[in-house]
């Protein structure tokens, strides 16, 4: 079974529950079917995926006991005929410092496996947050990390074997990697569990919590949620303040007094002004309008009518919701993405709607949307038009 959705990784708890009652307030652990994640990353998609790319720190790491191991201990740094060097997994050195107790993490696997990528998307799309997806493999009893804490929400995915877990709670509500305090370190326990194959374990930001091995193979993701906060909201504001020439203006710092002091007022009514009108949905909608787009190719076509027939599965490459409305401009409908309007005549949206959704579909399916009145030659050619734009791409 594969977890396509949030709504696949939470049951047996509803979205609305999870939304309502735990994200950003407590923690959630529950348990699932023990193959539930297991065809989103096996040990031989592990075993490819170390032996087949060039990994190395900090992509590729080594960690036990709090500590994280020095490169050379596990890669062999080759130089190159022009320069530079390679770096390769040493198997011997690799097998020896498992043995002995250290934990294999790779960074942003999401961007190396199809399967995780594919549900980071979606949970992307769901949380409308950036997403990164660790992942984590253990075999002794030595813990890859002290108890700690994360400046960022997280989800574990129990893929294989067993892992002990410990959850301390917080000691500084809302901590920040960049603060102007440290959180206390926390000395009892709050919730101790072990977690199996198929279970799901959600920390929010700021959560103390440790992981340790149970002397098997054990194998876990981490997908990294970070959340935007008021401060990502001042600096949207700030950025607007740039369009007033007193914002970009030098500090009058040698004039009188008086001067200083008019100067601030200007300043502050200027702030005021711009606070009473960047209201906090205008600031998530734009965030989601900037958010990147998933990379995607479809070689081996190059040209975008090619390779595109009636039933060729296309795709919408934005990672968040799309709002399509009605622009200033009568008869014509927008949307944004990846930090530009786009603009089309209103006739085209009913397509539009069964497009941009996360979902795979075909030009059978664009004629065959509810309300529309295009002939196949004018869904063709709005095809072609996005897709040469990079807003859809074909799904091989």
């Amino acid at each position: 079974m594969t977890a396509h959705s949030l709504k696949d990784i939470l049951a047996p708890v509803s979205t609305e529950d999870f939304f309502g009652k735990v994200w950003g307030q407590n923690f959630l652990h529950a348990r699932g079917a023990a193959d539930r994640f297991a065809d989103l990353l096996s040990w031989a998609d592990l075993n490819l995926l170390l032996t087949q790319h060039r990994l190395e720190p900090p992509r590729l790491r080594l960690a036990r006991e709090g500590e994280t191991l020095a490169g050379d201990t596990f890669l062999q740094f080759q130089p190159l005929r022009r320069g530079g060097h390679a770096a390769r997994l040493s198997p011997r050195g690799l097998m020896e410092q498992l043995r002995s107790g250290a934990t294999i993490v790779v960074d942003a696997i999401d961007e190396m496996s199809a399967s995780i990528g594919t549900l980071a998307e979606r949970l992307e799309w769901d949380l409308r947050e950036n997403i990164q997806v660790n992942a984590y493999a253990g075999w002794r009893t030595a813990r890859g990390f002290d108890v700690h804490w994360d400046d960022h929400d997280v989800i574990i995915l129990q893929v294989a074997g067993h892992k002990d877990w410990k959850i301390f709670g917080s000691t500084r509500n809302s901590p920040l990697y960049r603060d102007v305090e440290a959180a206390e370190k926390p000395s009892t326990p709050i919730w101790e569990e072990t977690l199996g194959p198929g279970d799901f374990l959600y920390i929010p930001r700021g959560w103390w919590h440790v992981a340790t091995p149970k002397n098997e193979p054990s194998l876990h993701l981490t997908f990294g949620i970070s959340n935007c906060t008021g401060l990502d909201y001042f600096g949207w504001i700030l950025d607007r303040l740039r369009a007033h020439d007193a914002f970009r203006q030098d500090v009058p710092r040698f004039r009188s007094e008086a001067e200083l002091f008019e100067h601030q007022q200007v300043l502050h009514d200027l702030a005021r002004s711009e606070l009473s009108r960047s209201d906090l949905a205008a600031f998530l909608a734009e965030r989601d309008a900037q958010a990147r787009p998933a990379i995607r190719l479809d070689l081996p076509f190059i040209d975008p009518g090619d390779g595109l027939d009636q039933n060729t599965a296309i795709r919408f490459n934005g990672k968040r919701p799309a709002t399509l409305q009605a622009s200033a401009t009568p008869g014509t409908v927008e949307f944004a993405f990846s930090g530009k309007v786009w603009r089309f005549s209103d006739i085209v949206m009913p397509v539009l709607k069964v497009l941009l959704q996360p979902n795979t579909c075909t030009i059978d399916d664009l004629m065959t949307a509810p309300g529309n009145t295009l002939d196949n030659a004018d869904v063709t050619a709005l095809v072609v038009e996005l897709r040469n734009a990079g807003i859809i791409s074909i799904v091989a």
